[in-house]
């Protein structure tokens, strides 16, 4: 299972890996990379989180400051103006790109 930059699991999920003192298997909930030039084909890692039952993905493309999501379903890009969301928490795509 490849690294994300950064990672979301859920609270009961965490908590329940803990008690038993294991290591949480499968991908967390929503993970989000970040496109640089070492670390290409981003897509394919999605695919792989998306397997291991990530519900979202998200990669964040900071020179173009546009984050794509990707879900079961397909994928899709958010800009400036746009709002992401996850489990009801909603983040403006301008707020992860500083100005």
């Amino acid at each position: 299972m490849p690294i994300p930059d950064l990672a979301v699991v859920g609270n009961e999920r965490w908590v329940e890996a803990a008690k038993a003192d294991a290591w949480l298997e499968n991908s967390p909930e929503l993970v989000i990379e970040v496109s640089s030039p070492s670390n290409r084909k981003l897509y394919v890692k999605a695919a792989v989180y998306l397997e291991h039952g990530a519900e979202q993905v998200w990669v964040v493309y900071p020179k173009r400051r546009s984050v794509t999501v990707y879900t079961l379903e397909g994928s899709s890009e958010a800009r400036s103006g746009e709002i992401l969301e996850f489990r009801g928490v909603r983040i403006a795509v301008a707020d992860i790109f500083p100005s």
